[in-house]
Parts: C-alpha cells; sequence; structure tokens
C-alpha cells in the first residue's frame, strides 16, 4: 500500500556473481504484472551501471537497448541517462540526460495502455497515440512539445491534442488545442515559475 492506495505485491531477488550482481523486480496485483524489471549492476568506485535486460508493464512487453546502460553516480548523486532507448511495437522512448538536464522524446506510445491505471472495470480510453518532446534544463529552460493523434474516450468521435510550452526567461507561455470534427477548444496562458 502507499497510503490508502492498493498498489500489489513485491518481490525483488537479487544475487551476485563476480562483480556483477543481477536483480529481479516484480510488482504485480491479481495475477496482472504492473513492473517487471531485470537488470544486471556493475558496482565502480564512482557509480553503479544498470544493464537492463528485460522490462514488462501492465502486462506488455519493452524492448532497451543493452549498450546504454543507466549510470548512478554516487559522487555527485545523480543519475544519467546516454541515448537510453525503449521500445515497443512502434512505440519508442529515447532518454537523454541527468537529474538536472535532460531531453525525452516519445513517439507512437498507445495510450490505451493506461486504461488499466485509470480504470480496472471500464474502458475509458478506446483510441489514441501520443507524440512529443520534453527539454529541461535546471533554472534555464522547458520546452514542451506533444501531440496526440485520434484521441477517443469513452467511444467519443476522434479528437487530437496539441501542446506547446517554452520557457522565457521565468515565464512559461503555453498554447492547449483540441479538435474533432466539429469543435474546436483553444487554451493559451502564461505559467510563471517564480510565484508560489
Amino acid at each position: 500500500f502507499y497510503e490508502t492506495t492498493e498498489l500489489g505485491d513485491l518481490e525483488l531477488d537479487m544475487f551476485a556473481k563476480g562483480d556483477t550482481t543481477t536483480s529481479n523486480l516484480l510488482l504485480s496485483h491479481d495475477s496482472i504484472t504492473l513492473l517487471g524489471l531485470r537488470t544486471r549492476l556493475l558496482s565502480t568506485d564512482s557509480g553503479i551501471f544498470i544493464f537492463p535486460d528485460h522490462l514488462q508493464l501492465l502486462e506488455y512487453q519493452y524492448s532497451m537497448d543493452r549498450k546504454n546502460p543507466v549510470y548512478i553516480d554516487k559522487t555527485r548523486k545523480n543519475i544519467v541517462l546516454d541515448h537510453f532507448l525503449i521500445t515497443h511495437d512502434s512505440m519508442q522512448i529515447v532518454l537523454d540526460g541527468n537529474l538536472s538536464a535532460f531531453d525525452i522524446n516519445l513517439r507512437n506510445a498507445d495510450l490505451t495502455h493506461l486504461n488499466y491505471l485509470l480504470s480496472r472495470d471500464t474502458t475509458i480510453i478506446n483510441s489514441g497515440r501520443l507524440n512529443g518532446n520534453v527539454s529541461y534544463s535546471q533554472d534555464q529552460q522547458l520546452n514542451i512539445n506533444a501531440a496526440i493523434d485520434s484521441l477517443s474516450l469513452y467511444n467519443s468521435n476522434p479528437f487530437s491534442v496539441t501542446v506547446t510550452a517554452v520557457r522565457n526567461e521565468n515565464q512559461v507561455p503555453f498554447e492547449f488545442h483540441l479538435t474533432n470534427e466539429g469543435n474546436k477548444i483553444d487554451l493559451n496562458g502564461e505559467y510563471f515559475l517564480d510565484n508560489a
């Protein structure tokens, strides 16, 4: 449980062979695998390299590029990703950077996979594909550009959503557009980073 939310059953197995530790993490609920992650951990004096071998999320299998590990820098207390790639069918996620500056690139992410998280007994998202980019640099840059194509909720007519936000000093002007065959909603505004 997290506070009052039941997450499920958590299992963690680890064993060491030489300088490498193999770990297997499994989070399941009602015989459904919410998260399955198998990795190899290589410890060095300054940090730990994490080489992913297997990822299962909400019953779907994902592939990861084993050549580009996640690095945990113990000296600088940071997590570093260098062109870390996750794929499933035609979906692709590329992660570059660290906790203070990073880029995320999403291509063709199927939003119907989120139905289990939203409701376990009702289909909310009938269709929808997300494409987008996020660039972040602490106290300097925040750029968001995302589009959802053919989104259908509760069997509605498909519509599209676009979101853009580009930081300008301490302000983040943003635009949100939602359109379908007969309707259009435009929302424009500014978010002020230095206001409580």
